[in-house]
């Protein structure tokens, strides 16, 4: 990928000046469905294999990517996104249209040896579970200190993806606006100077002047999926805090030993056991002796 009139920073790492970010938080159902075997899917089918953009969030993505929202969301389209970390290496970055006006990139790495953008494979420090992963409490153990991708448009027009492991870095700008996006659900947000990208450095690639990036107007900070936080005035309203994937396998624990609890007090002549699930929520099967009889709650 060729790079626009890049200038060189104190570390003498390439900078370029950063046009908007989007970042997407990856929980651990998310995580199971981009890295099990499309075949370990829910019973009866479906389970999502991408990662979404949330409706509220696709104009001010389509922005970042070049396209026009007035005109609404192509079915599908490319863009040729380059590697934090290795700008050198670059591939097709394919966002395609869902329902409810939302956008996907189909990532499941088990799917197709090359459907994983080379930004989100495990040579680059990417989480990877077991092909045989198949719940999301296992799935969870993998990104228990969290996870989150990301996609740069520089002001040359260029494009970059990455992740983050883990919280919010202590050697990474303190700037509200940029540890906004990496510290809730994610969203996008432009800026209009102040914000550099070292796509060089993976581990520290944003960097800022002596004064805070300059956000332009407009962008969205996701709070959960919807509805979402809209800026007001150039200021993002704070998100929510997340619980860690921890507690959220615990609390799917605690859900499924009272259903449990519950079918076994309703069903007493009935065998009552855990069915897979790879969603959060509760999921049994009662099978009485004589006959068999299917329950979901």
């Amino acid at each position: 990928m060729r790079r626009t009139d890049p200038t060189r920073g104190i570390r003498g790492m390439a900078v370029d000046a950063v046009s908007g970010v989007w970042v997407r938080n990856v929980p651990a159902n998310n995580f199971l469905n981009i890295e099990r075997h499309p075949s370990h899917g829910p019973v009866g089918g479906g389970g999502a294999l991408y990662l979404e953009a949330p409706g509220s969030v696709v104009p001010a993505l389509l922005e970042l990517l070049g396209r026009d929202p007035a005109a609404g969301i192509e079915a599908r389209f490319d863009i040729d996104t380059a590697v934090m970390g290795a700008p050198h290496i670059s591939a097709l970055l394919t966002w395609d249209s869902k329902s409810g006006h939302r956008m996907r990139l189909f990532q499941n790495r088990q799917s197709d040896p090359d459907r994983r953008h080379p930004a989100w494979r495990a040579e680059r420090g990417f989480p990877k579970a077991p092909d045989s992963v198949a719940t999301t409490s296992d799935a969870a153990t993998y990104i228990a200190d969290g996870l989150r991708v990301y996609v740069v448009r520089t002001a040359g027009g260029e494009y970059f993806a990455g992740f983050l492991v883990g919280g919010y870095p202590s050697d990474w700008p303190d700037d509200d606006t940029l540890r906004a996006l990496f510290t809730g659900a994610g969203g996008v947000k432009r800026f209009a100077g102040g914000l550099y990208l070292e796509s060089e450095d993976q581990r520290r690639p944003f960097r800022t002047d002596a004064a805070p990036a300059v956000a332009a107007p407009g962008g969205v900070i996701d709070s959960f999926d919807d509805p979402d936080v809209v800026e007001a005035d150039g200021v993002a309203q704070p998100a929510p805090a997340y619980a860690t994937p921890q507690v959220a396998v615990a609390v799917d624990r605690i859900a499924m030993d009272r259903a449990v609890e519950w079918a076994n007090a309703t069903f007493p002549d009935a065998t009552v056991k855990r069915m897979p699930h790879n969603n959060p929520g509760t999921t049994s099967s009662s099978r009485p002796a004589a006959a068999r009889s299917g329950m979901s709650k």
